[in-house]
């Protein structure tokens, strides 16, 4: 059985999701919430294997609630959930550490897949051609390039800290801009 938290801000939307999963055999929904603290006490107290998270939470950023909870001691796999289609979601999405990105208007088959990918391991982010990768990238900070590409690679935050012998708090700043310079590109 795959548990999985629903994160989106709207309760239509994770009264549906809600509903839809429970029909779905292999998924268990436990719990849906509104915001970035309450997905991660939840996440804490009830160790769901995916979690399905809206890009857009009100004024908060999925992105960051994506890091939060791959940082986790017990993370869940996370799928993105967004009526975005930029490029730079997807590697945001990668770069946080996200398994896969579903647009909100695709059909709920595609969500079930995402989510049933996700809980076995499997990553189904499917990043964009070379030469939008190249123009995302090229549009960061140039002190954060190094990391979003090792990040895109697969390397934890630590990791790459590590890689660039540089401490904690540095690498955290980093990071931080990071993922401000995605939230600049997405939110425009």
């Amino acid at each position: 059985m795959i548990t999985t938290l629903i994160v989106d801000d709207h309760p239509a939307i994770r009264q549906g999701l809600m509903a839809a999963l429970q029909r779905e055999p292999g998924i268990v929904p436990i719990a849906a919430v509104a915001n970035t603290r309450a997905a991660l006490a939840t996440a804490i107290e009830r160790t769901p294997r995916c979690a399905l998270v809206d890009f857009q939470l009100g004024s908060e950023d999925g992105l960051d609630l994506i890091r939060g909870l791959r940082n986790l001691e017990e993370p869940p796999a996370v799928v993105l959930y967004s009526a975005f289609a930029e490029p730079a979601l997807a590697l945001g999405a990668k770069a946080a550490g996200a398994s896969g990105v579903v647009a909100k208007g695709a059909p709920l088959a595609d969500v079930i897949a995402a989510i049933k990918e996700a809980g076995r391991g499997q990553s189904s982010i499917a990043l964009p051609p070379p030469e939008a990768v190249e123009e995302t990238i090229s549009r960061m900070p140039a002190d954060t390039r190094p990391m979003l590409e090792m990040m895109l690679n697969g390397a934890s935050a630590a990791e790459v800290g590590r890689a660039l012998r540089i401490s904690r708090a540095e690498t955290e700043s980093r990071v931080g801009s990071l993922f401000s310079a995605f939230h600049e590109l997405l939110w425009r």
